[in-house]
């Protein structure tokens, strides 16, 4: 098996490795999700789990990037939320 251009992983098509990657994100998605409903069930309020999720995204886009551009990452997709969100005041969904 040969590394295919533009892949990370020896012998794995693109197509392969983007649902290896989807698979993970689904993964990471499941995991978020049971915990942020344990610290709800623990007692944390709503607001408490939103700040500690937004704070590790914040801590992760700046170990990614320039702050500026991580804010603005963290704007744009706080937009696409707000209008995948029709009961959202404001929404344009």
């Amino acid at each position: 098996m040969t590394k295919e251009r533009g892949t990370g992983l020896a012998g794995v098509s693109a197509s392969r490795e983007r649902s290896m990657a989807k698979d993970d994100l689904d993964l990471l998605m499941d995991a978020v999700s049971e915990h942020m409903d344990i610290a709800h069930q623990s007692g944390c309020t709503v607001r408490e789990i939103l700040t500690t999720m937004m704070q590790a995204v914040a801590l992760f886009l700046v170990s990614e990037m320039p702050g500026e551009q991580a804010l603005g990452l963290m704007r744009a997709e706080c937009d696409l939320l707000q209008a995948r969100m029709p009961e959202a005041p404001g929404s344009r969904h």
